[in-house]
């Protein structure tokens, strides 16, 4: 079996991040969780390389649970840095 690889635009997730790190420093929180989170889903699993550990998976679901717990600004943060590590893993591949 053949796998495909996936067709990303890292400048158009670098936008996303851009984006979502403008929102957080103003104080725009929900605003750059979507921008963070849509950055994540356009870069899918296009980021995944064999010889690094990621735990950025792990990160996330912590970023879900500060949000749910109503704690938007590290939520907010969280996601934004998991986008930024998981673009940085990207551009290095």
């Amino acid at each position: 079996m053949q796998v495909v690889a996936q067709s990303v635009n890292h400048q158009e997730v670098a936008r996303f991040l851009k984006d979502g790190e403008r929102a957080i420093a103003q104080s725009r929180f929900d605003d750059a969780i979507d921008r963070c989170r849509a950055g994540l889903d356009k870069l899918g699993s296009a980021y995944v390389r064999a010889e690094v550990i990621d735990d950025t998976g792990l990160k996330l679901v912590a970023a879900d649970l500060l949000r749910r717990e109503g704690k938007i600004e590290n939520a907010s943060s969280m996601y934004c840095r998991m986008l930024a590590v998981r673009l940085e893993q990207f551009i290095g591949k």
